[in-house]
């Protein structure tokens, strides 16, 4: 009897401690496996950070290329940047400009993972496109002219390669004034939306160079040609979005008419715009109409504008005219009476046609696709 109890005994033990051995086993192996997926996530978020750092560094310096091993808390990330013309990764070429793909792998102890990124730089408008208003010559400002913008944070700066004459205490800038050469006259009406640092409204600055329209360079592409002069006296339509127009007027070009749609009006000779002319916009952002000139551009009466508006020479608006949009001229800009300018930001995608050669990269990278 004793015997047999012993043996029992030394049998349950053995059973427990193969019991215990299995569980311990167990332990072990879901213990390994929590590592092998906490390693996992964390290979995973550095290789996403990865990207991060690498659209920081490209922001900082466009042509910076990777980094490899690189210690970060957690671990370690290497990046690769090299250049792309496809918008997802492993496909054909789209024909992107200014596009990187970058690839990033996380590691931590044995585990990796890999993210990649297609990321572009988008093309900047020119300097010159940047302003509400900007001439090569002589700015003057008179009576009651308003140049103002919607948005509280956005400054509508106006800018000449030569002097400033403000000659109305009642005109209105809600942003800077910067000249090349000198600011005279009332000046105290120049007052910037944005200036959280306080800084002088007026500034001398450096040339900004202005290039010129040439108006026949883009026969070719126009899709409506006037052999001589033209006159707008009714409805005329730009086209479409898909379809824009390209009008191109080899003389004078007089509007007193509706202009509507998308396009560009490219004019050989001077621009008269007079009496009740609507140019309108069919975008939010009053930027698919443009009206380009290599002679003078006169507005008066009572005429509403949104659009781009570029000149080689001279520019002039008076009456109760509004523009919503820009004004560029190599020429002298007069503002009188009681016109008013509204300042909408150009846009690439009317700029890039025609001054393609101004246009660079922005300073900052957006992504255009993701994949972990």
């Amino acid at each position: 009897m004793g015997k047999s109890l012993l043996i029992l005994i030394a049998g349950a033990f053995m059973i427990f401690a193969l019991t215990r051995l299995n569980i311990n086993r167990s332990n072990i192996e879901m213990t390994e496996n929590s590592v092998d997926v906490y390693d996992g996530n964390i290979a995973k978020n550095l290789a996403a950070s990865g990207i991060e750092f690498a659209l920081m560094k490209l922001s900082e310096d466009s042509t910076w290329t990777g980094v490899n091993d690189k210690a970060v808390k957690g671990g370690y990330i290497s990046v690769k940047v090299e250049p792309t013309s496809s918008k997802y990764y492993g496909a054909a070429s789209s024909g992107l400009k200014y596009a990187k793909l970058v690839t990033s792998i996380g590691k931590i102890n044995s585990k990796t993972d890999t993210v990649r990124a297609v990321v572009q730089f988008p093309e900047s408008i020119p300097d010159f496109l940047k302003y509400a208003v900007i001439t090569d010559k002589n700015l003057v400002i008179d009576q009651n002219t308003k140049i103002t913008t919607d948005d509280p944070g956005l400054n509508a700066n106006i800018h000449t390669n030569k002097s400033f004459e403000g000659k109305s205490g009642n005109y209105v800038v809600q942003g800077f004034l910067s000249y090349v050469q000198n600011a005279q006259g009332n000046t105290n009406n120049i007052i910037p939306n944005y200036n959280p640092k306080g800084v002088s409204a007026t500034k001398k600055i450096s040339y900004v160079k202005l290039p010129d329209v040439k108006a026949s360079d883009y026969i070719s592409k126009a899709t409506d040609v006037y052999e001589g002069d033209a006159n707008f006296t009714t409805k005329t339509d730009l086209g479409t979005k898909e379809n824009p127009k390209i009008v191109y007027v080899k003389g004078n070009l007089k509007l007193s008419g509706k202009v509507a749609g998308y396009g560009i009006i490219l004019v050989k000779g001077n621009v008269k715009v007079t009496g009740t002319v609507t140019i309108e916009s069919e975008e939010i952002n009053g930027q698919n109409i443009g009206l380009y000139s290599e002679g003078p551009i006169e507005i008066l009466g009572n005429v509403t504008v949104k659009g781009q508006l570029y000149c080689n020479s001279d520019f002039t608006m008076g009456g109760s005219s509004q523009l919503f949009g820009t004004v560029v001229a190599k020429g002298n800009i007069y503002f009188g009476s009681s016109c008013a300018i509204k300042y909408v930001p150009a846009s690439s995608n009317l700029t890039g046609s025609f001054w393609g050669d101004e246009m660079k990269p922005a300073n900052k990278p957006i992504v255009l696709s993701y994949y972990k």
